[in-house]
């Protein structure tokens, strides 16, 4: 319905129901959101939505570690197969801070 109303190109609605689906994101169910609409390009911002439970993890499994390293990082496996534009839209998320970005982008880098 989503992608009806962004193609529709009612924006009104488009970010009502952004609202809803950024509400009901979860950690179970993050990858089949963020897969659905990663190619679309008027759903961005719930794409960048279904990245934070994956944000959150990192950044959790950052303060455990001095960094995030390619043994610890249990999420590497998703993120290093995003594109470069995935990657600089994960990047833009607040919640990950500089050092972490740089650790992530290190792993992505020696994945690709």
């Amino acid at each position: 319905f989503l992608l009806a109303v962004d193609f529709l190109g009612c924006e009104g609605l488009k970010s009502i129901l952004e609202e809803k689906v950024k509400n009901k994101i979860t950690e179970s169910n993050w990858k089949e959101v963020f897969h659905y609409t990663k190619n679309i390009l008027g759903l961005v911002k719930t794409t960048k939505n279904s990245m934070k439970p994956i944000c959150t993890r990192l950044v959790e499994l950052a303060k455990q570690k001095d960094s995030l390293s390619l043994e610890c990082d249990s999420y590497q496996q998703e993120y290093t197969q995003y594109t470069p534009s995935m990657m600089k839209l994960m990047l833009n998320n607040d919640s990950l801070g500089i050092c972490l970005k740089f650790d992530i982008l290190r792993n992505w880098f020696l994945k690709n």
